[in-house]
């Protein structure tokens, strides 16, 4: 998969989730870094509830979030998929 590909489903990924995360006016979920490089991802952020489950893919990479809905999630042996979707 070429870079600007990567990127490009990055980018897909980051809006399907804060979309998905979308809270009243009051909160806000915050993606602070998202980074997809060859088999590596890192996915970082704050305003999730407190302790939420994180998931990549459907399960393929798993995680949670902070009593302060803090996040961060990482693995250095992802297998870039087509398109990329994060749950929190």
């Amino acid at each position: 998969m070429s870079a600007s590909r990567s990127a490009a489903a990055l980018t897909v990924a980051v809006v399907a989730l804060t979309v998905a995360l979308a809270q009243p006016a009051f909160a806000a979920t915050t993606i602070t870094r998202a980074d997809l490089q060859g088999t590596s991802v890192r996915i970082e952020g704050s305003g999730s509830s407190p302790n939420a489950p994180l998931t990549v893919n459907g399960g393929v990479l798993t995680g949670q979030a902070d009593a302060n809905g803090a996040f961060r999630i990482q693995s250095n042996s992802f297998a870039q998929p087509a398109d990329c979707v994060v749950t929190v």
